[in-house]
């Protein structure tokens, strides 16, 4: 630190010491009742913008209107909403659909709705079935290509990373052929909700296990996987302000234990980083 700096530092000191009225030794701020209050609700604030602007969670509202389209197409469609990029890329996904049997692979299409960057751009093109990108688009036009798909696709290479799309999709109640690692955020929320598949973007054989078997359950007009509704809904927009909103009021008031705030339970989750993907089929 310069003389400069460290002189105004030392005014600042002093001016500040001059008006304040509390205060607070070495090491004392961290248990500061001022200092915890603050924190508690700048960590509710910005939990509250987090819930405006639609962060990993989803407003049930606006999937009331979706009318799944039943599975009486010719192809099975694989469909992939969201900006294509790097650590999202389906790369992994494409590559496995180009090992399938012709029988197979005729028949998957894979649509793309959103925007695609351009080091992505090369791996949807010269593939040996159906990729169709349809581009960017408002949300309303891209939650009725959701409805008409018969499967979801969801890429993420970083382990620590949930794409927010995850939480919409798990709220159209169409099964989802993920590519993460195992153990990663991903996977445990769908393991979480039975809300799809997950294999890790490396196995390449698991990957077209999966295909297969998702193939198999649609041509046989069967379903894939049973979803967990109620584990799904745990998301929505409404249940989560209740629960921070007892959060809030639990921040200004004594400690009341752990667990779900107001609740005097203690937060459980299905979750299981354990849980096997899916095998040989």
């Amino acid at each position: 630190m310069n003389g400069a700096v460290e002189r105004f530092d030392e005014r600042a000191r002093r001016r500040v010491g001059a008006h304040g009225r509390t205060v607070v030794r070495e090491h004392e701020l961290l248990r500061h009742p001022v200092y915890t209050r603050v924190l508690h609700w700048s960590v509710a604030i910005f939990f509250i913008l987090a819930l405006l602007s639609g962060f990993a969670i989803y407003s049930p509202w606006l999937f009331r209107g979706i009318t799944p389209r039943p599975k009486t197409g010719e192809r099975m469609i694989v469909t992939h909403v969201g900006t294509v990029y790097k650590t999202a890329s389906p790369r992994f996904y494409l590559d496995a659909v180009d090992t399938l049997p012709d029988e197979i692979r005729s028949r998957i299409e894979t649509r793309f709705v959103g925007r695609v960057a351009e080091s992505e751009r090369g791996c949807l093109e010269g593939r040996k079935s159906q990729v169709t990108q349809l581009g960017f688009m408002p949300q309303a036009e891209a939650l009725k290509h959701m409805a008409d798909t018969d499967y979801l696709l969801l890429t993420m290479t970083n382990d620590i990373s949930v794409p927010g799309k995850l939480f919409e999709y798990m709220a159209v109640h169409k099964p989802i052929l993920a590519m993460a690692a195992r153990g990663s955020e991903v996977d445990q929320l769908l393991a979480e909700t039975s809300a799809g598949l997950c294999v890790p973007p490396e196995d390449t054989e698991g990957i077209r296990g999966m295909l297969i078997r998702a193939f198999q359950a649609w041509r046989d007009r069967k379903a894939l996987i049973e979803g967990d509704g109620e584990a799904v809904r745990c998301y929505e927009r409404p249940r989560l302000v209740e629960e921070y909103g007892k959060l809030m009021r639990e921040a200004g008031s004594p400690a009341t234990g752990t667990g779900v705030a107001g609740s005097g339970k203690p937060h459980t989750s299905k979750r299981n980083p354990a849980r096997p993907g899916p095998g040989p089929v």
